[in-house]
């Protein structure tokens, strides 16, 4: 038990994802579903949070980290840049 968890604390790969589909729970087993469902739920989310209002602001730039000014977004994170003034209420919190 000690060598399991101190040399390779790896999650174990999921076996099955349920999930909410026209109003009732649906559950998949097979690697195929699970596989299914989870590219399904990415998908999803992504397209919402392209959706999201902070994507229509001055940091919208960061999305995308091969074209982001890291540098910006390092300083945005420690504090020694200003906020950006047209992030929505959420963001700015």
């Amino acid at each position: 038990m000690t060598n399991a968890t101190a040399d390779d604390p790896r999650l174990p790969s999921i076996t099955e994802i349920g999930r909410e589909e026209y109003g009732k729970m649906e559950g998949y087993k097979d690697e195929e579903g699970v596989t299914k469902v989870f590219i399904e739920e990415c998908i999803e989310r992504y397209n919402l949070a392209q959706k999201a209002p902070v994507m229509d602001s001055e940091i919208a730039s960061l999305n995308e980290i091969n074209d982001a000014d890291l540098d910006y977004a390092l300083k945005l994170i420690n504090g020694t840049v200003p906020i950006p003034e047209d992030l929505d209420s959420p963001t700015r919190e």
